[in-house]
């Protein structure tokens, strides 16, 4: 592993499609391995230069994105639907990273926290990215690149818009002052979750991606999960999500992993005879 070859990692993201994809973050805030493995499955791995450091990095299919220490993210990669960020009217592929424009819509003062890359597979047309950011004090969510299957968050109803910089998702789905912990987005939705345990999703859920019991249904902002049957809520220490129609989370209190979606492979504990998992199990 590289941490075993170079120390500590602070960071790391992959994405498996036709390759695998790595990208990792060493303690110094460096992006020291950034590259996939060919097609015998050996890795050749570049090294992103430059100066600045980085906190978080995620991959998607065709680009992938980073946070700095000072609250910028910068992406590359494929731009095809704007999911680079960077503002450009015209799209064009970046090799380097290229800052994503904050200023456009959010403002200079708005500070990035976490990100999240679009993990639609062989759709390059079709990427986009969230992040969470910090602006006088309150936590919000912005995204950009395609609104296929409502990804933008904004209660938009034009699936075949995008935007080339970040803007605001529909904020009046949050309590006032209401803060994130971690944000992760699949293949056709994007689920975050707060402090208190609760998770927000918005997107397309063709099989129980959300895991809140329903299939397809349509969220063009984001919406709190409720519980199944009038159940409480279930809180959630951690969520993650892939491109192919599934999700997992730790619980909490209990902090047991639970998955649901669409049981490809089997990958959802005791239920071998079901395609279909609509409720965290």
């Amino acid at each position: 592993s590289y941490s075993d070859l170079h120390g500590q990692v602070t960071d790391a993201s992959g994405f498996y499609a036709e390759n695998a994809k790595v990208s990792v973050i060493n303690p110094n805030g460096k992006v020291v391995w950034n590259g996939k493995t060919d097609e015998k499955g050996k890795f050749e791995a570049t090294a992103i230069p430059g100066s600045k450091s980085f906190v978080h990095i995620d991959c998607g299919t065709n680009s992938t994105c980073a946070v700095t220490t000072d609250g910028r993210a910068f992406c590359w990669g494929n731009d095809r639907s704007g999911q680079l960020g960077n503002g450009a009217a015209t799209s064009a592929d970046q090799y380097l990273p290229t800052e994503v424009r904050r200023d456009i819509s959010l403002g200079e003062d708005a500070l990035f926290k976490a990100i999240a890359v679009n993990t639609m597979p062989d759709f390059a047309s079709e990427g986009g990215a969230c992040a969470i950011f910090t602006r006088e004090g309150s936590e919000g969510l912005s995204c950009w690149g395609s609104n296929s299957h409502y990804m933008l968050a904004n209660n938009s109803e034009d699936k075949g818009a995008w935007e080339a910089s970040p803007v605001a998702a529909d904020a009046t789905a949050f309590p006032h002052g209401q803060r994130f912990q971690a944000l992760e987005l699949g293949g056709n939705y994007g689920c975050l979750l707060t402090i208190e345990g609760d998770r927000f999703c918005w997107g397309q859920s063709l099989y129980g991606d959300f895991g809140n019991g329903e299939r397809y249904v349509n969220y063009m902002s984001p919406t709190k999960l409720q519980g199944l049957d009038g159940e409480k809520p279930r809180r959630w220490r951690a969520i993650g999500s892939a491109w192919d129609n599934i999700g997992c989370g730790i619980s909490e209190p209990d902090r047991k992993i639970l998955c649901w979606g669409f049981n490809k492979y089997y990958r959802i504990e005791g239920s071998l005879d079901l395609e279909i998992v609509l409720d965290p199990r």
